[in-house]
């Protein structure tokens, strides 16, 4: 399903009683206008949407950001925003509180010159960019098949010698061939004793015999992210290391069968969580079991116990349980979904059986 972002956030201002808005960061200036340039300013109102900018994205701005009016500022940006404040003249002008104070001193200047007050409008653009259009959601599909490729071929690549960093650095070149932008975020590739750190960014360590090994990655593809983890083993494996993978996956799919719309962002934390509680290792899962994903790889809602988000057709999220035996090894296995009327739909295929490599 498509919609107009730029009128669903106008409805919300007018609801809120916001006169006017102007956006300042990227990834929402890119959420609204469609520019993907690095500089400018949105103004937006219930009757105007302007984009202001310079020389170099005069050009760009009017091939992106087609719904708005492209204008060239010479010298101070602010000035263009206090004259269309001044034209409209509304009471109070939405901000991202999430930008620098920097930009807030301007603004507040802005405000102050047209006596209007400022008033905060990231919940704003967070509640429109929860749920994906139609164009968003084949973008995420396509990032996810990409990190999909990408395990395969990790997979098929990983040789005895090799560091985390070295694998790293494969699947990062290999998702850039496949079609992708970038990567969505420092890819995590974590062996052996590192596997028990939720967040352990590639080292130099080599990759052994015994190991369990999380890798925890995405890419971006047409500006919007993916973000899966798989855990694998090297050589021979311990039946904790397996007891423990199997936990972990069979609350994954606990809490990827209990997936609709309709439910609490609390309540699919708490199935995935009560499976690895009731088995002892609550302790060891400390993380929430997921989280929003689109154009940033973090965004609303937090699949936690204290998000009472009611999710709802078509956003999308993770579903990450883990567990983590410190200085031992962890596992984590994570896939992204869309949310549906009546369940889901699985966005990442790589397999989930445990997969050991034998050197």
């Amino acid at each position: 399903m498509e919609f107009n972002k730029l009128e669903r956030f106008r409805r919300l201002m007018k609801d809120q009683g916001i006169g006017a808005s102007v956006i300042s960061t990227k990834h929402n200036r890119y959420y609204l206008s469609g520019f993907s340039g690095s500089s400018a300013l949105l103004y937006i109102d219930q009757e105007k949407a302007v984009l202001v900018t310079d020389f170099r994205y005069m050009e760009q701005a009017a091939k992106e950001a087609t719904e708005f009016t492209v204008i060239e500022h010479k010298k101070d940006i602010f000035l263009e925003i206090s004259a269309l404040v001044g034209e409209q003249a509304p009471d109070r002008i939405g901000f991202e509180e999430e930008d620098s104070y920097l930009f807030f001193r301007h603004l507040s200047k802005v405000a102050k010159e047209n006596n209007a007050d400022l008033a905060v409008v990231d919940h704003l653009i967070r509640d429109v960019r929860e749920v994906k259009s139609g164009s968003e959601i084949a973008a995420i599909r396509s990032a996810a098949a990409i990190g999909d490729k990408g395990f395969q071929f990790m997979l098929d690549s990983i040789k005895p010698g090799m560091s985390e960093r070295h694998i790293a650095v494969e699947l990062e070149c290999f998702m850039k061939r496949e079609g992708a932008q970038d990567v969505s975020f420092e890819t995590i590739i974590a062996s052996g004793e590192r596997s028990s750190l939720p967040h352990g960014v590639a080292s130099d360590r080599i990759l052994h015999a015994g190991d369990l090994v999380v890798m925890d990655f995405g890419c971006i593809y047409d500006y919007y992210c993916s973000d899966m983890t798989r855990t694998i083993g090297i050589g021979s494996l311990s039946d904790e290391q397996k007891e423990i993978y199997g936990i972990v996956k069979d609350a994954q799919q606990k809490a990827l069968e209990a997936t609709k719309s309709g439910m609490t962002a609390s309540a699919l934390d708490e199935i995935a969580r009560k499976h690895i509680c009731d088995l002892g290792y609550g302790e060891q899962f400390g993380h929430s079991l997921g989280h929003g994903v689109g154009l940033e790889i973090h965004e609303a809602p937090r699949i936690a116990g204290s998000d009472t988000t009611l999710l709802t057709q078509d956003m999308i999220i993770t579903i990450e349980p883990g567990i983590y035996l410190d200085g031992q090894f962890g596992v984590r296995i994570e896939d992204l979904v869309c949310v549906k009327d009546h369940g889901y739909e699985l966005m990442n295929h790589a397999t989930k059986e445990l997969q050991i490599i034998h050197f």
